[in-house]
């Protein structure tokens, strides 16, 4: 039932403003539809507030008359208890030797960036990608904590990992399935790759292979 006028159902769901501002106001929604209202862009707030809970989207549906914004679980990372709906996003949020932990399989490339410290958790999830599915500038440590360790990192047509310069990758267990290569340094130099466990297959190149050189070229 909406606020009388100016208001409407912009208020449906309200944070006093300074109390919203200064974090002593919470709202967290995970589910739910909302009829005339947008959870996640809420004018309740000055600015606007998003009352979806990390990771969490308000789809919209409905007629233009009566707008439905129904709350999904678009979550494919984790990092501790936030979720993140892109594993880029996760990527970048995690401070230096936390744990991104995947929660759906995903297409497309990731990298981590030079500046990253962290640990990847496949599991049990599927990272797959065209060209190189993981590419490590920084310090990586990519594991699978599901029970049958059923992660898998594909490339349909290129390289699982890519390595570039000055990096340090650290594979404590990955099945890794590739065209080219499951693990390659290309051009990279002063690349450190250290491999524990894992299963890796290649269709038509060496599993493991680099050929460093300084020009990139």
């Amino acid at each position: 039932e909406p606020y009388g006028d100016p208001y409407g159902y912009k208020f449906l769901i309200n944070c006093i403003d300074s109390a919203y501002k200064n974090g002593t106001a919470k709202v967290s929604i995970k589910g739910g539809s909302f009829v005339n209202f947008d959870p996640s862009d809420s004018a309740s707030e000055n600015p606007k507030g998003n009352f979806c809970v990390s990771g969490y989207v308000a789809v919209k549906s409905g007629t233009d008359d009566a707008p439905v914004w129904t709350v999904e679980d678009h979550r494919v990372a984790e990092v501790g208890n936030i979720g993140y709906s892109t594993l880029a996003d996760a990527v970048a949020a995690a401070q230096s030797g936390e744990t991104v932990k995947l929660l759906a399989n995903i297409n497309g490339q990731t990298v981590i960036p030079a500046d990253k410290n962290i640990v990847l958790d496949l599991n049990g999830k599927t990272m797959t990608h065209t060209g190189t599915t993981l590419y490590n500038s920084g310090t990586l440590v990519v594991k699978d904590s599901s029970a049958d360790k059923s992660g898998k990192i594909v490339s349909t047509g290129n390289v699982g990992i890519g390595v570039n310069h000055n990096s340090t990758t650290t594979i404590e267990y990955a099945n890794i399935q590739a065209q080219e290569g499951a693990v390659i340094t290309g051009y990279a130099t002063g690349a450190t790759i250290t491999i524990e466990d894992g299963v890796f297959t290649a269709l038509d190149n060496a599993v493991v292979a680099g050929n460093g050189n300084k020009t990139d070229k």
